[in-house]
C-alpha cells in the first residue's frame, strides 16, 4: 500500500467522523428551533440560549464539514482556465491552486489560533448562558489547519498529476 493510498484512507476515516459530527450539530440545530419555536406558540416564552446553542451548532456544523468537503473536492470549483489534465502546465496550474488555497486555510487557522488565545486572556463568553467562546474558535482553528492540509495533499498530487480524491468505496457517506 502506498503512502498515498494510506493516507487516503485515514483522511476518508477521520472526514467520515467529521461528517457525523456536521451532521448531529445539525440535528442539534433543528431540534432546538423547533423546540424553541412550539415553546414560542404555545406558552409565550422561548427556550432560554437557544439563539447561543444554535450558533454554536452552526459554527460546529460547518467547522466540521470543511475537512471532508475538501477532501471530496465538492466544493464550488471555476474551470476558468483549465486545459488537458496530463499537461504539463495544468498540473502546475493545479498545484499552484491548490498549495494558494492551502496557504489561505492555513492563514485562517493562525488568526482564529490568535483569536481563541485572546478570547482566553480576556474569559469572552457568548451571551445570555455565558458559555466560553475560546473552544468554538479553537475547533474552528483546527478544522481549518486540517482543511489546509488536506488541501496541500491536493496540490501534491495536482503535481504528480494524481488525484488525491477517494475512491467509491472510500467516499464519505
Amino acid at each position: 500500500m502506498s503512502i498515498a493510498s494510506s493516507l487516503r484512507q485515514k483522511f476518508a476515516s477521520l472526514a467520515t467522523v467529521l461528517v457525523a459530527v456536521a451532521g448531529l450539530s445539525l440535528f442539534a440545530m433543528m431540534t432546538l428551533t423547533v423546540i424553541d419555536v412550539v415553546g414560542r406558540y404555545f406558552s409565550g416564552r422561548s427556550l432560554t440560549g437557544s439563539i447561543e446553542m444554535i450558533r454554536i451548532a452552526l459554527a460546529v456544523s460547518v467547522s466540521c464539514a470543511m475537512p471532508a468537503v475538501t477532501l471530496r473536492g465538492e466544493h464550488i470549483m471555476l474551470g476558468l482556465l483549465s486545459g488537458p489534465p496530463d499537461h504539463p502546465l495544468e498540473r502546475l496550474r493545479g498545484g499552484l491552486v491548490w498549495s494558494f488555497c492551502s496557504v489561505v486555510f492555513v492563514t485562517l487557522a493562525w488568526m482564529l489560533w490568535g483569536a481563541a488565545m485572546e478570547s482566553i486572556e480576556f474569559e469572552d463568553v457568548i451571551g445570555y448562558l455565558e458559555l466560553p467562546l475560546a473552544p468554538m474558535i479553537l475547533v474552528m482553528a483546527a478544522m481549518s489547519l486540517l482543511s489546509g492540509i488536506v488541501v496541500l495533499f491536493h496540490a501534491w498530487g495536482a503535481l504528480l498529476g494524481e488525484s488525491l480524491q477517494p475512491s467509491n468505496q472510500e467516499a464519505v457517506s
